[in-house]
């Protein structure tokens, strides 16, 4: 038996794809504005960062504005947005409450909108018209519909900070 072939898709040969890509939506509890603190707004950044490296999962864009934390992350099939919640949610909370100590960060629930498997540019586009798509007028003006755009292009994975 040593001239059986070897199968090609074994777990060692195949990387998973990061073809499944979702945004994230995640409330400060109450809707306070907690993000516009920088200090805690710098704990969420350098901690969203850590945990999304840490536990593969693939950022596309976040944006960290004073009320809200949004995210498009593309996951592996066998991670769950609601796993990918859980984890980002809990080890924010715990390292705003050990480095800056703020309690009660999240309100509950979160939004959620599959992205599918789409091109990268896609998803850029989708970002990017979210306010003409939902006919909603930016409260602050048109700048807000700039920060909906990926600040780097060229490298869609990394983020701003």
């Amino acid at each position: 038996m040593a001239n059986q072939p070897v199968p090609h898709f074994t777990p060692q040969s195949v990387t998973a794809a990061y073809g499944l890509r979702f945004h994230f939506g995640w409330h400060t509890h109450r809707h306070q504005p907690l993000f516009g603190e920088p200090r805690l707004r710098s704990v969420i950044q350098d901690s969203f960062g850590r945990v999304t490296k840490e536990h593969g999962l693939h950022v596309l864009e976040m944006e960290l504005e004073p009320t809200a934390l949004r995210a498009v992350l593309s996951l592996t099939p066998p991670t769950v947005p609601s796993a990918a919640t859980r984890l980002i949610k809990g080890n924010l909370a715990a390292d705003a409450r050990r480095l800056a100590g703020t309690h009660n960060l999240w309100s509950r629930g979160w939004f959620l909108r599959s992205l599918g498997e789409v091109a990268n540019e896609t998803v850029r586009n989708y970002v990017a018209s979210q306010f003409e798509h939902h006919r909603a007028i930016p409260v602050a003006g048109p700048e807000i519909v700039e920060k909906a755009k990926y600040h780097n292009p060229a490298d869609p994975g990394s983020y701003a900070s």
